[in-house]
């Protein structure tokens, strides 16, 4: 079945960028565009698009109103498109089928195109009943896709929001084993299986409690209170081994995590 696609966006570059990578799939027609909120209602009810790519931050109406303007049950799937994760609660909140983080390129895309393929094919439309429930779980104050933290020096990070399988799960950062650098994404090792996050690891670094957690490696944060044993390697680094079984390595250029460990046992 073809895709029939509108894409909303205040800014003419996006837009024509868009229009060209999904211009490459066979199965997606753009039936037209909009350059802000009033224009997207009216050609949503126009065009009757199977897919809206909704950009946030717009004039006349934000992306946010936009959709709350919309039947859920009888009207598109909306995909939010932004360069800002801050909105993400507020974007599932009001029905969102997925969330598109700028800048993103072709490959970026194939996701939330194959979700919503899947979801048109089944028939289904944007029942977020078991999302909004899991989100409703979230204290009000929690408004970024990543993390969800008060003023730094007063609380560490204690939650992060993900993206698993099509839903939104909450990971509490007190299960998470180790965080490891994967290109623009961060992945987290916890009892539950693995998920990734778009972010850097510095910036989950700045956020989370170095007493329970420390960089040993330039890629890599370990929770310390998963570490079993350490065992010394080659050239001053060490063989961390995790409560999982995993070995990961630290380096001796990040002393502070042994200082860390042997201060955390020595308050056991």
């Amino acid at each position: 079945m073809t895709m029939r696609v509108l894409i909303v966006d205040d800014e003419p570059t996006p837009r024509e960028r868009l229009r060209r990578l999904l211009d490459a799939e066979s199965d997606v027609e753009v039936v037209g565009d909009a350059e802000d909120g009033r224009d997207a209602i009216e050609a949503i009810a126009e065009l009757r698009p199977d897919v809206v790519f909704l950009d946030i931050q717009m004039p006349e109406l934000s992306g946010l109103e936009v959709a709350r303007q919309i039947d859920e049950a009888r009207g598109p799937l909306i995909i939010f498109v932004t360069a800002y994760d801050q909105y993400a609660i507020e974007a599932f909140e009001v029905h969102a089928f997925d969330y598109l983080l700028k800048p993103f390129d072709a490959a970026r895309l194939q996701a939330p195109l194959r979700r919503a393929r899947q979801r048109l094919a089944s028939g289904e439309r944007t029942d977020m009943a078991s999302m909004q429930a899991l989100l409703r779980q979230i204290e009000a104050t929690q408004r970024e896709l990543s993390e969800m933290v008060a003023a730094p020096g007063k609380t560490f990070l204690e939650r992060v929001l993900v993206r698993f399988d099509g839903r939104a799960v909450s990971v509490k950062v007190a299960e998470v084993e180790r965080f490891e650098a994967q290109g623009n994404y961060v992945r987290l090792y916890t009892p539950r299986g693995e998920f990734e996050v778009r972010e850097t690891l510095s910036k989950f670094e700045a956020k989370l409690d170095p007493k329970h957690f420390q960089r040993i490696h330039r890629k890599t944060i370990v929770n310390l209170d998963a570490v079993k044993e350490v065992q010394t390697w080659f050239s001053g680094d060490h063989i961390m081994i995790l409560r999982s079984g995993a070995k990961v390595r630290h380096s001796r250029y990040y002393r502070q995590a042994l200082r860390a460990l042997g201060a955390a046992e020595g308050d056991e």
